[in-house]
């Protein structure tokens, strides 16, 4: 099973949120300044398995994880 999300859409919507949130013209740190595979590891979780089941079964359960 693939991602449900990619890097490149949590780097669009990261983006978006920091240009309506960010005050008095605060720059935006470059995307590629975070830390190597963090966001990688975060995307991936909600897909791990264990024993052949998925630790998230429902697909409710792996959209709430990213909202944790």
């Amino acid at each position: 099973m693939k991602n449900l999300i990619t890097v490149f859409q949590v780097e669009q919507i990261a983006f978006e949120i920091a240009q309506e949130r960010f005050e008095y013209n605060e720059p935006i740190p470059e995307f590629k300044t975070r830390f190597p595979n963090s966001l990688e590891s975060c995307i991936s979780a909600p897909l791990q398995t264990f024993d052949g089941k998925y630790l998230y079964p429902l697909f409710t359960k792996k959209q709430r994880y990213y909202f944790i």
